[in-house]
C-alpha cells in the first residue's frame, strides 16, 4: 500500500496514477520521458507518493526482486516509484491510500529536515493530543 497525498502533484512531485484503488500507469506511459512519474500530466495524476509504503511479506519480496533487477541493469539513478511502476506493469496489485489532510514533508535536504522537526512534528503531536488521527 502506497500513501498518497491527493491534494499534491506539482511538476516535481512523485505523481501516481490510480485506477479502482490500485496503482496504475499513465495512458501514455511508454511515451513519457524519464523519470516517467514526474512527467505524468497533473490532470491524470491521482496525487503524490509521500515516501511511505507498507507491503505484505510477498509484496516486499516482489519489490526487492524488482529493485534488484533495476540495480543489475546499472540503473542507479532510478526512483523507488519506478520499481512500483514496473510492478504495476507486471500486474502486481498495489493499493493506494489517500492520506487526507494528514501532515507530511518531503525530506530531500537538511532544510527539509529542519522544517519537519520544527514545524511538522509539533503539529502532529498537537493533533494526536486532540484525538486526531495520524499515520
Amino acid at each position: 500500500m502506497l500513501c498518497v497525498d491527493r491534494n499534491s502533484g506539482d511538476e516535481e512531485a512523485e505523481k501516481v496514477v490510480v485506477k479502482d484503488g490500485l496503482l496504475s500507469l499513465s495512458k501514455k506511459y511508454e511515451d513519457l520521458p524519464t523519470p516517467k512519474h514526474k512527467c505524468i500530466p497533473t490532470e491524470e495524476a491521482y496525487g503524490e507518493f509521500i515516501g511511505l509504503a507498507k507491503f505484505s511479506r510477498y509484496g516486499s519480496i516482489q519489490l526487492i526482486k524488482e529493485m534488484d533487477r533495476i540495480m543489475h541493469k546499472y540503473d542507479f539513478k532510478s526512483y523507488l516509484v519506478y520499481a512500483f511502476e514496473q510492478l504495476a506493469k507486471k500486474g502486481f496489485p498495489c493499493h493506494v491510500l489517500d492520506i487526507g489532510d494528514r501532515m507530511w514533508n518531503d525530506n530531500d535536504n537538511i532544510e527539509d529536515i529542519h522544517r519537519t522537526r520544527d514545524i511538522i512534528f509539533p503539529k502532529i503531536k498537537i493533533n494526536e493530543k486532540n484525538g486526531g488521527k495520524s499515520l
